[in-house]
């Protein structure tokens, strides 16, 4: 994400899916914060092996600080 607005922004990523251990499917609900400067690129959320094909799904909020 590129930040191109001239005020600090304050992103929260959440992330909803499933992994499997052991053959059993378990679910996982996890959320992140990322602080974001004028015209700089970071990015949001880093969660392994959890891309939209393994059936993640992710929501991506940010404001002002």
């Amino acid at each position: 994400m590129t930040n191109q607005d001239s005020r600090i922004i304050r992103c929260t990523t959440q992330i909803k899916g499933a992994y499997f251990d052991n053959g059993q499917k378990l679910s996982i609900e996890d959320r992140q914060v990322s602080t974001v400067f004028p015209s700089e690129r970071t990015q949001i959320g880093n969660w392994m092996g959890m891309d939209q094909a393994s059936g993640a799904t992710y929501s991506v909020k940010c404001k002002p600080v």
